[in-house]
């Protein structure tokens, strides 16, 4: 789990950087790169972190973690937005992302753990 969440971190906050410096409104590289991750990290825990749990319904997965990856967004996106409102910093952008995405991180693990990718709801074997 520490290896994915790393790899769609990396991936995150590369790729903001990336757009940030080719030109892209930090909003938009915050979403697009928050969603390449996402991506990323689902498949990841699905293919490898949880792949033990056999999870009967993948696709009620991916709805449970968009929900997850959604609310995080919209956090992460409005502490993005309001910190490029009092500041023209890059550098203070990828603190204010840094924090939040480190806060979140928690909370999404914590999700994932107990109700993305479980059995939950699974039919019983007649």
């Amino acid at each position: 789990m520490l290896a994915v969440g790393t790899a769609g971190f990396l991936v995150d906050f590369g790729m903001f950087n990336v757009l940030l410096v080719g030109g892209l409104p930090p909003n938009a590289a915050n979403l697009a790169a928050i969603c390449v991750s996402s991506g990323l990290v689902f498949g990841a825990n699905l293919g490898w972190t949880y792949q033990h749990r056999e999870v009967a319904l993948p696709h009620h997965s991916v709805l449970k973690f968009a929900t997850v990856q959604v609310i995080s967004l919209v956090i992460v996106t409005l502490g993005v937005a309001v910190t490029t409102l009092v500041t023209s910093s890059v550098l203070l952008w990828n603190v204010a992302k840094l924090l939040l995405s480190i806060g979140l991180g928690f909370g999404r693990f914590y999700a994932y753990r107990e109700w993305v990718y479980t059995d939950h709801g699974r039919p019983e074997p007649d």
